[in-house]
């Protein structure tokens, strides 16, 4: 029942950093990169003080994984990974991976232990793989069409989805929550043929 309590609160993390799209929509590039540097500030002395000081924090404790206990928690490469993408990507792309890295890593979890099946790489099973690609292209697909102005051509968010997946699914020791956003949306600026920056 523990574990079923951490793996609810971390979804609950997963679902808060959908606010990142909604401040970049409503609020514009700017504003939305001065609050990730202030999420990433703030999660950072939260860090040290958990880690180097030994102190246990309410939330931070439940949401850290075992392999998270001596080393930096997923919060801080996902800050980093929506960091690069507004700094790096169009709008578009940087609500479209922020989305993809947020509820397709999710989908992949909850999706992968419901339905157990036949393995893809490590832990990582072709329902789980299956779930995150359905739902990077869905999540974004209705994004699109509720607010035009970051709606993306399908075959972006198809390459952007599959991109998604494989590196969700294969990358095992770079933090997915840092390597998701800054791979896909590399592949999405690319294949729209837009500079970095």
């Amino acid at each position: 029942m523990h574990e079923l309590v951490r793996e609810g609160a971390r979804k609950v993390v997963h679902l808060a950093s959908l606010s990142i799209p909604v401040v970049y929509i409503t609020y514009g590039r700017e504003t939305t990169l001065a609050f990730l540097v202030y999420c990433l500030v703030g999660f950072l002395v939260a860090e040290f003080v958990r880690i180097e000081l030994g102190v246990r924090i309410p939330f931070f404790h439940i949401i850290a994984r075992e392999k998270e206990a001596e080393c930096v928690g997923a919060e801080v490469y996902f800050t980093l990974g929506a960091l690069v993408a507004v700094a790096a990507y169009t709008k578009a792309v940087a609500c479209a991976v922020i989305l993809m890295a947020s509820l397709g890593d999710m989908a992949a979890s909850l999706v992968g232990q419901a339905i157990r099946g036949p393995r893809l790489y490590g832990d990582k099973t072709v329902a789980g793989a299956s779930g995150e690609l359905v739902m990077d292209l869905l999540a974004v697909t209705v994004l699109g069409a509720v607010v035009p102005e970051v709606a993306l051509p399908a075959a972006v968010v198809f390459a952007m989805a599959i991109t998604a997946t494989i590196v969700e699914t294969l990358v095992e020791r770079i933090n997915d929550n840092l390597a998701v956003p800054v791979i896909a949306g590399l592949i999405g600026n690319l294949v729209l043929g837009v500079p970095l920056g």
